[in-house]
């Protein structure tokens, strides 16, 4: 074989290979439903004014809504009950102690008692100093629109709605933080949980052309650069 022939297949083979790659970084990165949509049942819809009342709510009458401000923060999870039960859900409420003030999550349950759950969740606290409209005023939101419409839902197994507190700095990435405090639960109590889906900053919204950044500059080839969508970060292996 020739010298040249012999580059050609080299280069042949560098290109397929590239090629394959750049499809493993697509199918990874962009995760294309496979799913056959018309077997799949869209719910009734939340109206905007709806979820415009609630943000509004947690962001001026219960405002500030940070780790120094404890009694904000059980009218805000009172409010949030209050909401929850008038879906029909059974609430309870996981009270707990961090730098000597009291905090609580607020945890509605759905359907029967089954030994396994499937969770959804926000967390209603702030960042010292922001009103915390899209983070995570917004997620909370979510949570009492699915509030709404699991009214009308009749349950084979167990979905829970839970309202997490102390989210946010200082008490981010420590054992203080409402959702560990939950899970560290649920596992004493040898749940299985099936799924858990967070809503976090999901009410953020623009049309305009490069609107979107990433923390990663070659996510841009990948996802939209016009921030008129809703991410969904998963476990690679996660998707079924």
């Amino acid at each position: 074989m020739s010298w040249s022939a012999r580059l050609i297949r080299s280069g042949t083979r560098i290109i397929v290979l590239m090629a394959m790659a750049l499809a493993g970084m697509w199918l990874v990165f962009s995760r294309p439903m496979i799913a056959e949509h018309k077997k799949l049942k869209i719910p009734p819809m939340i109206g905007a004014p709806e979820l415009k009342e609630y943000v509004q709510t947690l962001c001026f009458d219960f405002a500030p809504r940070d780790f120094q401000h404890p009694d904000n923060l059980f009218r805000a999870a009172d409010y949030i009950r209050e909401q929850f039960e008038r879906s029909g859900a059974k609430v309870e409420e996981q009270a707990y102690e961090a730098q000597e003030n009291q905090y609580k999550n607020v945890i509605a349950q759905y359907g029967p008692d089954s030994p396994s759950v499937i969770i959804i969740g926000a967390h209603y606290d702030t960042i010292v100093g922001t009103p915390g409209a899209d983070d995570n005023a917004s997620g909370v939101a979510g949570l009492l629109a699915l509030a709404d419409l699991f009214s009308n839902i009749s349950f084979t197994s167990r979905v829970i709605l839970a309202a997490y507190v102390l989210e946010e700095p200082p008490f981010f990435t420590t054992d203080l933080m409402g959702s560990v405090v939950h899970a560290r639960a649920l596992k004493a109590q040898k749940v299985d949980v099936k799924l858990m889906i967070c809503f976090e900053m999901i009410g953020h919204f623009s049309d305009e052309p490069a609107s979107q950044q990433f923390p990663v500059p070659f996510f841009k080839f990948y996802y939209p650069t016009t921030g008129s969508f809703i991410g969904i970060v998963d476990r690679l292996f996660s998707r079924q």
